[in-house]
Formats: structure tokens, sequence, C-alpha cells
């Protein structure tokens, strides 16, 4: 039950672009845990009974099927400036782009006024099961190059295939 919370992240409040990976290793993918979230879900990332699902506010997000318990890269890419949920919100397992599914219409702009937690949904006893090697936050729409960049130096750095 360790865990980081940052009570304000104004790096992404408001925002309308952004890059977020993490290296993870999750135990079990069958129960709902929080890998890293904000006050009511503002700006999570969690493991839902065999899904992945990112948080863009409270109840807007989108989803893909995750069942792997080796060490994995997520990246997401956030571009509030795309018209439609698959353009505004892409996701990445390991460099490989995913079929995503939403809930709600991805915002323009992101909220993460009440703060972020990290390995705990924030202000929640939802605690993360499993390891956090990195988070690594980006304010800014990453090209699809620069993306591949980040993933393949934590590919190296994590000895995981990309």
């Amino acid at each position: 039950s360790q865990y980081l919370h940052n009570t304000g992240f104004a790096a992404l409040n408001g925002v309308a672009g952004a890059t977020v990976f993490a290296v993870l290793k999750v135990n079990s993918t069958s129960v709902d845990y929080q890998l890293a979230g904000g006050a009511s879900k503002k700006m999570g990332l969690e493991s839902n009974a065999g899904t992945l699902v990112f948080q863009a506010d409270d109840a807007n997000s989108w989803g893909v099927a995750f069942t792997s318990t080796a060490v994995n890269i997520l990246s997401m890419v956030y571009d509030g400036a795309q018209s439609t949920n698959a353009t505004r919100m892409r996701g990445f397992v390991n460099g490989a782009a995913q079929t995503l599914s939403f809930t709600g219409t991805i915002p323009a702009t992101l909220n993460s006024s009440n703060g972020i937690a990290v390995g705990e949904e924030y202000a929640a006893a939802d605690f993360d099961d499993g390891d956090i090697y990195e988070y690594v936050v980006f304010s800014t729409t990453l090209s699809d190059a620069d993306r591949r960049a980040v993933e393949n130096y934590l590919a190296q750095r994590y000895n995981v295939t990309v």
C-alpha cells in the first residue's frame, strides 16, 4: 500500500494535449484497482476486471482488454483539438495501437485540479496490486515519432519488447 499523492496537478489541468506513459506489472487483472488517478477519478488509470481504463474526467473514459501480468509499457496520447473520441484519445500497449471502447465523450480539455495519485485511487483505499516502475507525463500531445522514441527508451530500460 505504498503510493504518491499530489494535491494539485496543474501541469495537466485545462490542457488540450497530454501524453502519459506507465511501465507496470500487475499481479492480477481480475480485480478492480487504481494504478493512478485523481479525486473523483479525474485523470485516472486503472485495471478493472480485465480491462485497462483511462479516465479523462469524472464520466468519460476509454478501455481496452488487458490480461497480461508481465511488465508492460502503457501509453496514452490525448489530443483535445481533435473532433472524435477515437482521434482525441489513442492507447498503446508495448507500442501496439489498441482498439479502444469509449464511455461518454472525451472532453476538449483535461481536469486534474483536484490532484493525482500514483498507486492508489485518490482519497480512497483502492491500492495498486502490482509494481509501477515508471510513470512519465507530458503536458502536450507527442507526435507518433516522439511517442515511439519514449516507448523505445522505456523498452530498453525495462527489457520489454515493443
